[in-house]
């Protein structure tokens, strides 16, 4: 493990930044436990000119800890259901997905 890694694992593992949620693939089974971290996206997006406004919800997870998280699958935390709505994308060299969610 690197140095890196070890300071991803205390972020993720802090109370103030990250919190528990349940990852069911495929939105079936029992679920397993990960921890998420909800990240601001930009709310305003600038395409050709035009000013569009994005409302969305984003939370990064470690790859380590859920590996094969794909769209569709589902993750619960704070007792709110949110559905995966876009193919995981790899941030920070492949060891942090970021999410596209949304609440059903």
């Amino acid at each position: 493990m690197t140095v890196f890694d070890a300071a991803l694992l205390t972020l993720f593992g802090d109370p103030n930044l990250a919190e528990d949620a349940l990852w069911r693939p495929g939105d079936t089974g029992a679920g397993q436990a990960i921890r998420i971290i909800r990240v601001q996206p930009q709310p305003v997006v600038d395409i050709g000119g035009a000013k569009l406004v994005q409302d969305g919800t984003v939370f990064d997870v470690l790859a380590a800890v859920a590996p094969a998280i794909a769209e569709r699958d589902t993750i619960e935390a704070n007792g709110q259901l949110y559905r995966v709505q876009a193919p995981p994308m790899p941030t920070m060299n492949g060891r942090v997905y970021r999410l596209d969610v949304v609440a059903i």
